[in-house]
C-alpha cells in the first residue's frame, strides 16, 4: 500500500566565525550506520549510505533533476546492441596513493558479477554484465548478454575502491580500512562515531578538515543534539521542529531524497491482504493528504506509484489514491470482510520525520472503516 512520498529534512545550525577551530570539523548525526562498514559495495541507500558517498566515488552521478551526470566516466558510448565504451576521468587517485584506472573499474566490476561478489547488496545492478575489459589505463569495455539502455544509470550505484588494498585485506578488513577516491578518509570506526579526514588529492577537494558522523537512531535526540551544539546538522527530523530552531539560529533545508514510504503485508498464510479489494480498500480508508498538510508540514506529497519522478519508467499520468472511506466500507464489504479483520503494523519509531504521529493517524483511519489495527514498535537495526 502506497503512503506517503517523504522529504528528507536536513537542521543545520550555523557556525559562527569567531567559533571556528583550527580543524574544521562538521558533525552530522544520523539515523544509522551501515552495518559492514566501509564495504564500497554495500548500503545503496541513505543514510547508511552516507559514509561511502563521503569515502568513494560512483562513476556516474544525478544532478537534482534526475539527469545522469560524469563522475569517474566522463564520456560514454554504445559501440554495439550490447556492448559499452566508457572513458575514464584522468588524474585521479585513491586516498592510498594507488592510481585510479581503468584495471581498478575492471576489477571492481569482475567481482560483482563472480560468484562471491553475487552477495552484495550493489551486485543487483550489475546483472546482465557478461563481460569487463580494460583497453587502455583510461577505458573500459563492457559486454552485456543483451541490449541494456540502463546500465550508465545502474552503474551510477557503483562505487570504486583502490584495488591492490581490496585484494590485500579482504571484504572484512577492506571494510574497517576503507580507501577511495572521495574528499574524505576514514581514521576510526567506533559503535557511535565514524571520524573521517581530508582526503587532498581527491579530485573532489573537500572544504572542511575531519568529518564526524554520530549514530543517533532517536528524532528528538537528534534535535536536541542540534539545539545543544552537539552537532552541527541533524538528518530526518520533523517540520514540526522549524519554529524553535530557526529561533534558535539554525535553518531547515528540505530536499527531496526520493524515498517512498510504504506499508509492507507480510503473511505466510493466506489472509485479507490476499485480495485486491482490500489492498484497495486500505489505500481509499487513509487520508495521506492530511497527513501530508498536517503533520509534515505540506512539504511533500502523497505517492502516487513506486517510483520517484527520477526513475527511469515513472508515470506522471498516475494520481494517489483519494480519500473516500466509504468506498473503503464498500470494497471490504464487498470482499468479504465487511465486520473488518485485524491487523498489526510495525515500525521504528523515531526514526524518519513525524513517523509515530503518521502511523497513529494511519491506525485511526483504519479503525474508522472497520479495520481493528494495532501497532507494535521495533528498533531500526
Amino acid at each position: 500500500m502506497r503512503l506517503i512520498k517523504l522529504i528528507g529534512i536536513l537542521l543545520l545550525f550555523s557556525v559562527g566565525a569567531a567559533q571556528a577551530e583550527p580543524v574544521k570539523t562538521l558533525r552530522i548525526a544520523v539515523t544509522s550506520f551501515p552495518n559492514d562498514l566501509g564495504n564500497p559495495y554495500g548500503s545503496i541507500a541513505l543514510p547508511s549510505l552516507l559514509p561511502a558517498l563521503s569515502i568513494y566515488d560512483p562513476l556516474f552521478g544525478f544532478d537534482d533533476a534526475g539527469e545522469l551526470q560524469p563522475a569517474l566516466v566522463e564520456r560514454w558510448e554504445i559501440t554495439s546492441p550490447t556492448s559499452w565504451r566508457f572513458h575514464l576521468r584522468k588524474g585521479v587517485t585513491f586516498s592510498n596513493g594507488e592510481p585510479f584506472n581503468a584495471d581498478a573499474v575492471a576489477q571492481a566490476l569482475e567481482h560483482l558479477i563472480s560468484n562471491a561478489g553475487l552477495l552484495e547488496v550493489v551486485a543487483q545492478l550489475v546483472i546482465g554484465i557478461e563481460r569487463v575489459r580494460a583497453i587502455d589505463p583510461d577505458t573500459v569495455d563492457i559486454q552485456t548478454t543483451s541490449p541494456n539502455v540502463l546500465l550508465p544509470r545502474r552503474l551510477a550505484g557503483v562505487r570504486i575502491p583502490a584495488p591492490k588494498l581490496w585484494a590485500q585485506l579482504g571484504r572484512q578488513g577492506f571494510g574497517r580500512t576503507s580507501s577511495g577516491t572521495g574528499p574524505f578518509r576514514v581514521i576510526a570506526w567506533t559503535p557511535g562515531k565514524i571520524t573521517l579526514v581530508a582526503n587532498r588529492t581527491s579530485w573532489r577537494a573537500p572544504i572542511i578538515d575531519q568529518l564526524e558522523l554520530l549514530d543517533v537512531p532517536d528524532m528528538n535526540a537528534r534535535v536536541q543534539a542540534l539545539r545543544t551544539g552537539a552537532v552541527d546538522i541533524a538528518m530526518d527530523v520533523g517540520p514540526e521542529d522549524r519554529t524553535p530552531i530557526e529561533a534558535s539560529g539554525g535553518r531547515i533545508h528540505v530536499r527531496n531524497t526520493g524515498r517512498i514510504q510504504t506499508l509492507a503485508f507480510v503473511s505466510n498464510k493466506p489472509s485479507p491482504v490476499a485480495d485486491v479489494r482490500v489492498r484497495q480498500a486500505l489505500n481509499y480508508a487513509i487520508d495521506k493528504q492530511r497527513i501530508v498538510d498536517v503533520l509534515m508540514g505540506g512539504v511533500t506529497t502523497p505517492a502516487t506509484q513506486g517510483a520517484v519522478k527520477q526513475s527511469f519508467g515513472y508515470d506522471p499520468t498516475l494520481a494517489a489514491y483519494p480519500y473516500d472511506p466509504a468506498r473503503a466500507k464498500a470494497m471490504l464489504a464487498d470482499a468479504g470482510y465487511g465486520s473488518g479483520f485485524d491487523m498489526l503494523i510495525s515500525f521504528a519509531p523515531g526514526v524518519f520525520a513525524a513517523d509515530d504521529a503518521y502511523h497513529q493517524q494511519i491506525v485511526s483511519d483504519l479503525r474508522a472503516v472497520g479495520i481493528r489495527a494495532t501497532i507494535e514498535t521495533t528498533t531500526f537495526a
